[in-house]
């Protein structure tokens, strides 16, 4: 007697690697939380010592809101990325698998360079003067 022909390809597929990184990723989440729930009252208690409970809320909404500002800008950043980096109609067309398709040229490749030229000599600027206070008057600092 043979048994009888199964077809494999309408076999389902293994769910099960799937469902042990879900575990893991949510292990993983469930003691980060732990931890930040631990290092939050650990805070709480701090300030409550010193009857400061309102700076740390203060403190906390001010991290809250840069964080979220901090998400507005990434997310306009990519979106403008999409459109900035497009290129134009009148340009043949390029295969996605050409790695200089998102190259700058042109006024777009000047302006990113004088823009990241401005960041980095305001950053300079601001390191130099804080140097230049650091030797000149070092409790003048804060």
């Amino acid at each position: 007697m043979s048994r009888p022909n199964r077809d494999r390809s309408h076999r389902q597929p293994d769910c099960r690697p799937w469902r042990r990184r879900q575990f893991w990723l949510g292990s993983a989440i469930l003691i980060l939380a732990f931890f930040l729930l631990c290092r939050l009252q650990v805070e709480w208690l701090w300030f409550e010592q010193f009857s400061l409970q309102t700076v740390l809320v203060k403190r906390w909404t001010f991290e809250i809101f840069a964080a979220f500002l901090a998400f507005i800008v990434a997310s306009i950043g990519a979106f403008w990325r999409r459109g900035w980096l497009q290129l134009s109609d009148n340009q043949p067309s390029v295969s996605s698998d050409d790695s200089h398709r998102f190259a700058l040229s042109g006024w777009r490749y000047g302006l990113m360079l004088l823009l990241t030229a401005g960041v980095v000599v305001g950053a300079l600027a601001v390191l130099m003067r804080l140097a230049w206070l650091a030797c000149t008057n070092p409790f003048s600092l804060g």
